[in-house]
């Protein structure tokens, strides 16, 4: 492979027939897609701010069975008391946040601190017709069971063969 510095092409070795050009994708943004979302200004934005979704607080999806999800939020050492969860049904948005109070005890130092209490905030956008149906918090595990509910229009029906 041979790179021209001039223009920045990278081409593969000449053979027989000559050199093949094969494109150098090194330079190529996410911005160098933008203009390809015309009219999923939604999608797009969902997307890029997917890709910055910060790591804490680990977390699990799972799907059990067709129409039933659980999030399993790991929160070590926090408290009930310090967690709030947000469904917006205009949107989509189930919203976990977390606002540790600090309660260290005068004179305490720590040697080590690896339990984290940061505050957090994680954002999940959930499809229409999916609802929160209850959230459990127990032993540093937030529990948060979802359910997809189609209205009755919505729901497949079983059509008779004659």
């Amino acid at each position: 492979m041979v790179n021209n510095i001039d223009t920045g092409r990278v081409y593969n070795k000449p053979t027989d027939k000559g050199a093949k050009r094969r494109k150098d994708m090194s330079n190529l943004a996410l911005a160098d897609l933008n203009s390809l979302w015309v009219g999923f200004d939604r999608l797009h934005n969902e997307m890029i701010r997917g890709f910055r979704q910060p790591e804490y607080p680990r977390y699990n999806l799972i799907r059990s069975g067709e129409d039933e999800y659980t999030v399993e939020v790991s929160l070590a050492g926090w408290n009930k008391a310090d967690i709030d969860i947000f469904h917006s049904k205009t949107d989509g948005k189930l919203s976990i946040k977390g606002n540790k109070q600090d309660k260290d005890q005068e004179g305490d130092s720590y040697l080590h601190r690896g339990i984290s209490g940061k505050s957090f905030t994680k954002e999940f956008h959930l499809a229409e017709h999916v609802v929160v149906e209850e959230a459990e918090f127990n032993n540093g595990l937030l529990t948060i069971l979802l359910r997809l509910k189609l209205p009755e229009d919505q729901q497949p029906t079983h059509i008779n063969i004659r």
